[in-house]
């Protein structure tokens, strides 16, 4: 049986002349927490979109459970809940309104209002958060893998304390600390 969620193989794709991902290759095991992280415009949200085959790479392949997303759309988002970044909804919807909507897109949704009622609004976006939960991260800069790894091998690869100063020395900004 195959334990890859998803595999990327030199995935490439360029806008108006600039290469944003650039020859990107990574697993993600299926249960494994995975952070890609990077700055503002560094690629991560449309190598996301590469992957989801909601763009078309220039180069390299993407699959999502052995499939690609863009020939078997229907069948990878009855499968892999997705949150997209730029998702907007006019202000007055609640979260369960939300979950309503997201729940008529698969045959068989998960049980939202005890999820709901279980864990509440939770949100990752901070260093700290990364470093508890994820078993591997990997970081790209101007659309180039920077750093992959474990959380450890990743600190330990920078020579630094924790997580946010591993980043901060991989983005060339530890005067920032």
């Amino acid at each position: 049986m195959n334990k890859l969620a998803v595999s990327v193989r030199n995935l490439t794709k360029s806008f108006s002349g600039r290469r944003v991902v650039d020859d990107l290759s990574f697993d993600v095991q299926k249960g494994e927490v995975f952070a890609l992280l990077g700055h503002n415009g560094a690629g991560k949200s449309t190598t996301i979109d590469l992957i989801l085959g909601l763009k078309v790479p220039e180069a390299g392949s993407a699959k999502i459970l052995g499939m690609d997303a863009a020939k078997n759309r229907k069948q990878v988002f009855e499968r892999v809940g997705v949150q997209l970044q730029h998702t907007r909804y006019q202000s007055s919807i609640t979260v369960e309104e939300a979950c309503i909507e997201y729940a008529s897109l698969y045959a068989a949704p998960a049980d939202y209002p005890q999820l709901l009622e279980q864990f509440g609004l939770l949100t990752t976006h901070y260093m700290e958060e990364a470093e508890a939960l994820c078993d591997r991260v990997y970081i790209i800069k101007s659309g180039k893998k920077v750093a992959e790894g474990t959380v450890d091998e990743v600190i330990a690869a920078s020579g630094r304390k924790d997580l946010e100063e591993a980043y901060l020395f991989f983005m060339g900004e530890e005067d920032l600390l």
